[in-house]
C-alpha cells in the first residue's frame, strides 16, 4: 500500500456537513485498536458480501499494485491498488454501514508521508471493506450506504501519488486480515497493469434496515457546547491573491474538552473540497470558557465562490456540532475573480 501527508481536504457535500477524520495520532493507527466492530447491517453471520469494483459504472482504471505487492503483506496480503486520479469518486463495493473513518500512518513510516484518510464499511458477518488514501469523504460513521453510492474521493493522503487502496477483510476487528477478491477480476487474481471496467451501479431500492438493538447514547454529565466563528481578511480576491482565514473555537459548555482534530477546509460550489485548503491541528484541549484560534493564509488559483467551513472531532472519533459564536458565522463565503492579464503592445520597427 503506497501510503502521504495529511494536507488535503475532507468535507462531505453540503455546507452544514462537517469534515470527518479520525485519529491515528501517536501510534499512527489509533483507530485500529478498537477491539470490536459492531455488525450493524442486517445480514446472515458469515455471509460474504457480493462485491463490485469500488468506482462508478463505466469507469476503468488499471491495477497498479496487486496481491503481495509492495506493502501488501500480513493483514494486507490481498489488497489491491487502483491507479485513480485524485478526486475521482470512490463508491461502496457492497451494501453496508460506515463502521469507521480513520487517519492512519502512511507507509513506509520512515518516509514521513503523513496520514492516510481511510473508510471502513461493515457488510455484516464480520466482513469489512477498506478504502485508503482518500482526499475527501461524503459519509459519516453509522451511515447506511448502498453498493455504488459515492462515499469519498481518491487521493494521495499518506502516499506518494494518488491512488485507491482497496481491501476486503474478515474478522472481529478493523485489523482483520484481507481476503482474496478474485471475483472482481474475472475469477482470478488481479493483473498489475491491466485495466478493469466497473459495472457498479447503485440499485434504485430502499435502504436495508438496520438490525434492531439499543441506540441510546449516554447523556453527558454537563452540557457540551462548541462555538465556532470563521472570518476572512477579504470576502473577494483575485485568483492567485492570498487571503487570511481565521477560525475561532470556544468551549461554551461546562466540561473540559479534548479534541482529536480541529480545523477548516474550503469547498467549491459543487461541494468538492479544494486542494491545498485544509488547515488542521490535532490534540486540542479546551477548558470551559477557553478559546482556540487557527489562522492560515490560503491561495485560490481558480475563480469561483468558495465556502470555508470548520470541523471538530472528539476523542471518541465523533464529529461535534458547532454553534455560531456570538457575532460571527460558523462558515464564511469567499468570491474569487479571474486575475488581470498583462498585455504588451506590439512594437513595430
Amino acid at each position: 500500500m503506497r501510503t502521504p501527508s495529511c494536507r488535503r481536504r475532507l468535507l462531505p457535500g453540503g455546507i452544514g456537513f462537517v469534515i470527518l477524520c479520525v485519529a491515528a495520532w501517536a501510534a499512527g493507527v489509533w483507530a485500529l485498536a478498537r477491539p470490536q466492530v459492531p455488525s450493524l447491517f442486517a445480514q446472515s453471520p458469515g455471509e460474504r458480501p457480493h462485491l463490485s469494483l469500488p468506482f462508478q459504472a463505466g469507469d476503468a482504471y488499471p491495477v497498479s499494485c496487486g496481491y503481495t505487492c509492495y506493502q501488501h503483506r500480513n493483514t494486507m496480503t490481498y489488497a489491491v491498488d487502483f491507479a485513480m486520479p485524485a478526486d475521482t469518486p470512490v463508491v461502496a463495493a457492497a451494501d453496508g454501514v460506515v463502521a469507521a473513518i480513520t487517519w492512519e500512518i502512511g507507509l513506509p513510516a520512515d518516509k514521513h508521508l503523513g496520514d492516510a484518510l481511510v473508510i471502513y464499511l461493515d457488510h455484516g458477518g464480520g466482513w469489512l471493506t477498506r478504502y485508503v488514501h482518500l482526499s475527501g469523504i461524503t459519509v459519516q460513521e453509522g451511515q447506511r450506504v448502498r453498493r455504488g453510492e459515492i462515499i469519498g474521493y481518491a487521493g494521495a493522503t499518506g502516499t506518494e501519488r494518488a491512488h485507491l487502496h482497496f481491501e476486503l477483510k474478515h474478522g472481529a476487528t478493523l485489523r482483520a486480515p484481507s481476503q482474496p477478491v478474485d471475483e472482481l477480476f474475472g475469477g482470478r487474481p488481479p493483473q498489475e497493469g491491466h485495466t478493469y471496467t466497473s459495472d457498479n451501479v447503485a440499485p434504485a431500492v430502499p435502504p436495508l434496515a438496520l438490525r434492531a438493538g439499543p441506540t441510546a447514547t449516554p447523556t453527558p454529565a454537563s452540557p457540551l457546547v462548541l462555538e465556532a466563528g470563521v472570518s476572512l481578511s477579504a470576502t473577494s480576491v483575485q485568483a492567485g491573491e492570498p487571503v487570511t482565514v481565521t477560525f475561532t473555537l470556544r468551549n461554551g459548555g461546562t466540561i473540559p474538552l479534548t479534541l482529536a482534530l480541529v480545523g477548516l477546509v474550503a469547498r467549491g460550489e459543487d461541494g468538492r473540497p479544494v486542494p491545498g485548503t485544509l488547515s488542521a491541528k490535532r490534540d486540542v484541549s479546551l477548558a470551559p470558557g477557553a478559546r482556540w484560534r487557527l489562522s492560515a493564509q490560503q491561495v485560490f488559483l481558480a475563480p469561483g465562490t468558495f465556502t470555508l467551513a470548520p470541523f471538530a472531532f472528539d476523542e471518541e472519533v465523533s464529529p461535534l456540532p458547532l454553534a455560531p459564536a456570538e457575532g460571527t458565522s460558523p462558515t464564511a463565503s469567499l468570491r474569487v475573480t479571474a486575475g488581470h492579464s498583462l498585455y504588451l503592445p506590439l512594437v513595430v520597427r
